[in-house]
């Protein structure tokens, strides 16, 4: 029993300890040792990033309601009619919450949003919609439309974009439309669009008009293009600027029957990510990672078609952990563009439309110098005395090929190799890569294959040194998250991994999040298990499979205020975030193991909401993500007793955690930490909470 004594005896140990260098570490000795060994105290909290939530006004659109008129009010029992409407009117951090129905719109965006403050539009159930233009707005969030032009007269994309940024594009199902599915047009560049988890088939698709088009076309910096399934399309990216992220996609089912009517005699020239000579905006420091691109098995089907042949300077393009399943045609093609690095992918059965397969896949041509070819695995695709890649006379200066396995089932140990695969001095020929199910596409690795702790490094630390920060030969196969995310987890020497902060790639420095030692010469590498990393683009023995649960609040709860919820994950190492959405609308995401995501329920109208938690899948596959969803009902601001930091209506220890954890800068709990009202929050205000639990007790 712990009663008047103990709570006394915390403020003195507080106190003391407030004086004391080794505090924070050991305050959390203290508080244990007085609430109790069962008592739960999260140390450290999750990082995790609160997104921008509503902060203004909720508006509703209902063109099936019996009274809805643009002339109402546009509240839920006086909706508006029309979408439209709502875009002409909504500001900064608005959002509309648009009823089930066809609405033949095509909505123009009036104003813009603010960086904290978008504005939002959010489909409840099915809606359906002619598209989207917005032009010289900025941070707009479109969630959950269907998009489409089947049935109209319609001329143009699903969503049309000039000099639009912060644009968020999530959750929507675009098919049957006439033109692209999502256009960033030449007129005016767009950055920092987040295209996430979309759906979209038989773009450029419509009675009359069945020729196939781009599902994305991408004229910007800084814009995301991740966890959308995409298929049915004339090409699936084009794209165009510096920074660009394409990741956890799935490309996948094109055939030259989707598209009679297309104006190529041959058929489509169906790219994963393609990109042209323009003068006006390069293609620089590009990531394209665990995508999985099945079933493109046109004749002119490429997963990457890169052709600076204008010669206008683009160059450095990062291809890692894709895996490329029954390509048409060739895989990887650069031309006239440096530093394209090609590691750690998985191709099986490319050249699939082609008999006999060509000599290779991956080609680097017309001076693409600097290039990159390391810990790939080829398997069934180029025929008999085939090189696997090529790189002209032109493009060898700098280049790199070594630690590829290749493996050809139609000739099996009998198969002869050209040079560059030939002399690679660590490369693996006609030793078959052992997946766990090729009939069923699963291409993890058996851990009895010859790919498992045989890769090589990709770069080496240029000298020997301590501390966190790394001169490294090559730093392009590496990345800091370009603000968009944790920076890669590598292993430099021996080293247990370590997380990148930040990257100067002009002189190939390094930065990690905790201090190590490593000589000259030290391989680095992407974190991995074993004695070496893999070769191909799943790690032997890493589980793919993950699940999310939110274990509180509970379910059918009411909450108020600033609310912890706290997730279970299983096999957090297969999750690249946990993202928490209230009624789809996307508030916070947490980046790392424990999983915690804070919502302020503050502003939001007091009502029943769907909380979903979705975790993203880190590795290439079919599932993109996993969610769990409970329903929680927003109660009216109140009142909260003095020393309430956490605001669940009592005082005890779970506030002294909660001050703690501000005061350490593992939460933020605002003014309610700042028990009493000095204007800071420090260990007087955790001496005050005890002394209130003490006085009530």
């Amino acid at each position: 029993m712990r009663g008047r004594f103990g709570l006394i005896l915390l403020a003195v140990s507080l106190v003391v300890l407030s004086v004391w260098p080794p505090f924070q570490k050991g305050i959390w000795e203290v508080v244990r040792g007085v609430i109790g060994e069962g008592a739960s105290v999260s140390d450290p909290f999750s990082p995790s990033v609160v997104e921008a939530a509503p902060d203004g006004e909720f508006f509703y659109v209902a063109q099936n309601h019996p009274g809805a008129s643009d002339s109402n009010a546009g509240t839920r029992d006086a909706p508006w009619l029309t979408i439209q409407h709502a875009a002409g009117v909504m500001q900064a951090g608005d959002t509309v919450f648009v009823a089930a129905g066809s609405y033949e719109e095509r909505v123009r965006i009036s104003n813009s949003g603010e960086l904290d403050s978008p504005i939002t539009f959010r489909a409840q159930d099915q809606v359906s919609v002619r598209g989207f233009n917005i032009q010289d707005q900025s941070y707009i969030r479109i969630i959950g439309f269907e998009i489409t032009h089947q049935g109209s007269d319609a001329r143009y994309a699903g969503i049309y974009m000039i000099r639009a940024n912060g644009i968020e594009i999530l959750d929507n199902y675009f098919h049957h439309t006439y033109s692209l599915g999502i256009w960033m047009h030449h007129a005016g560049e767009s950055h920092g669009a987040v295209i996430r988890g979309n759906r979209m088939d038989f773009i450029g698709s419509v009675e009359g008009y069945e020729a196939g088009e781009i599902a994305i076309l991408i004229r910007g910096d800084n814009n995301t293009v991740e966890y959308n399934d995409i298929s049915h399309v004339g090409d699936f990216l084009n794209v165009w600027g510096e920074r660009n992220i394409v990741r956890n996609n799935y490309f996948h089912d094109n055939y030259l029957s989707d598209f009679p009517q297309c104006p190529l005699p041959e058929g489509h020239h169906i790219d994963g990510l393609q990109n042209w000579s323009d003068e006006r905006i390069l293609l620089t420091r590009t990531l394209m990672e665990n995508n999985l691109i099945v079933d493109s098995t046109v004749p002119n089907a490429h997963t990457v078609l890169i052709r600076d042949i204008d010669n206008t300077g683009s160059s450095e393009f990062l291809f890692r952990n894709n895996v490329d399943v029954r390509n048409g045609s060739y895989s990887f093609g650069v031309e006239q563009f440096e530093n394209g690095r090609v590691v750690h992918n998985t191709y099986v059965d490319a050249l699939y439309a082609q008999s006999p397969k060509a000599y290779y896949s991956v080609s680097f041509l017309d001076y693409s110098t600097d290039g990159s070819v390391i810990n790939n695995i080829f398997y069934n695709t180029v025929r008999d005395s085939g090189r696997v890649y090529y790189v002209d006379p032109e493009s060898e200066s700098g280049f790199y090929g070594n630690y590829n396995l290749a493996y050809n089932p139609g000739c099996d140990s009998a198969c002869a190799w050209l040079d560059p695969i030939r002399s690679e001095t660590h490369g693996i020929l006609n030793q078959p890569p052992q997946f766990v199910n090729y009939a069923g596409d699963d291409f993890h690795l058996q851990l009895s294959s010859p790919a498992v702790d045989s890769a090589g490094a990709l770069t080496t630390a240029v000298s020997s040194g301590s501390g966190t920060r790394i001169p490294v030969q090559d730093s392009g196969f590496f990345v800091d998250g370009w603000g968009r995310g944790l920076g890669d987890r590598i292993r430099v020497g021996v080293n247990e991994p370590v997380r990148i902060t930040s990257i100067d790639y002009d002189t190939d420095l390094i930065t990690v999040d905790r201090s190590i030692s490593w000589n000259s010469g030290d391989g680095v590498n992407y974190a991995y298990v074993g004695s070496n990393p893999d070769r191909g683009a799943y790690e032997a023995g890493t589980e793919d499979e993950f699940h999310v649960q939110i274990t509180s609040p509970s379910d059918g709860g009411s909450v108020s205020g600033r609310v912890q919820i706290q997730l279970d994950v299983q096999n957090p190492d297969a999750v690249r975030y946990v993202k928490l959405l209230v009624d789809d609308i996307p508030v916070a995401t947490s980046f790392e193991s424990p999983f915690s995501i804070e919502w302020d329920t503050r502003g939001w109208p007091s009502r029943a909401y769907t909380i979903e938690a979705r975790a993203y899948a880190r590795y290439a596959g079919t599932t993109l993500w996993r969610s769990d969803q409970s329903t929680m009902t927003v109660l009216p601001d109140q009142t909260y007793p003095e020393g309430d930091v956490n605001k669940d209506g009592e005082v005890n220890s779970a506030d002294v955690q909660a001050c703690i954890g501000h005061i350490l800068g593992r939460q933020e709990w605002g003014e309610a930490a700042d028990v009493n009202e000095d204007g800071q929050v420090n260990i007087l205000d955790v001496q005050r909470i005890v002394v209130i639990m003490n006085n009530s007790s």
